[in-house]
């Protein structure tokens, strides 16, 4: 199992039109843009798709008073996308080593867990009563959104045609949102509260990725692969959909 993540319109991640960064013939965590129709996907409809997002996006800017600014980004066709990818194992690292940071006082483990997701000190952190500093990267966070918003929530997929209150009592339909800015503030907070490396050290990570072992040196791969993927939704001004394969 993998998963990707993938930065650009709604439509073109759901209709298909995109391509995984490996199979695109780049290495790890390496970021891609690829052109429209380079990959020669097929699925859903395009036009229909589109229209399907652009009714989400109205319905969540009057329905959630969650957000702190209305949700507004082009859905037209052609636009770039990026993608990256990485395993589960490094993704619950750098959830470990975010937890471990958020519960000073504990000894982080130096290799990984083979059983990851029963780890006590993670558990403390996703506990409902636990003011996490990190619940982008803690709390299972589907799709992020470019936009400020004041807390991750649970919503209809963008694809639900009805976007109804009845719906929202589907478990599987439901998808939960969080934030770009919101992401990218969780990844500065916890270099400072751990590697402390700053903005020009980090860049030179991705030239020189750390070896793939060991917890810190996932969760590092982790971050700089979330940061990249972040940033780059940033700038294109779109969502990051986390996606498993």
């Amino acid at each position: 199992m993998a998963l990707d993540l993938y930065a650009g319109t709604l439509t073109r991640y759901y209709s298909g039109d995109w391509e995984p960064a490996l199979l695109s013939g780049g290495k790890p965590g390496e970021l891609r843009r690829v052109r429209v129709g380079e990959n020669g996907a097929a699925g859903e409809d395009p036009e229909e798709v589109r229209q399907a997002v652009l009714g989400w996006m109205q319905w969540v800017n009057e329905e959630v008073d969650l957000l702190e600014e209305p949700l507004d980004w082009s859905e037209a066709p052609g636009l770039p996308y990026a993608t990256a990818r990485l395993s589960p194992e490094a993704l619950g690292a750098l959830q470990l080593w975010a937890a471990y940071a958020e519960n000073p006082g504990i000894p982080r483990p130096e290799a990984m867990p083979a059983d990851w997701m029963e780890d006590p000190v993670l558990a403390r952190s996703l506990d409902n009563d636990f003011p996490s500093r990190f619940p982008q990267l803690l709390f299972a966070v589907d799709l992020w959104l470019p936009t400020r918003i004041a807390e991750v929530f649970d919503a209809p997929s963008p694809l639900d045609p009805e976007n109804s209150e009845e719906e929202e009592e589907d478990e599987e339909e439901q998808c939960r949102f969080g934030s770009i800015p919101a992401l990218l503030k969780e990844l500065q907070v916890l270099d400072e509260l751990t590697w402390k490396v700053g903005k020009e050290a980090l860049e030179s990570w991705k030239e020189e990725p750390a070896p793939r072992e060991g917890l810190e040196s996932l969760a590092r791969e982790a971050f700089i692969t979330f940061l990249d993927l972040a940033g780059r939704a940033r700038d294109l001004g779109m969502p990051m959909v986390l996606h498993w394969t």
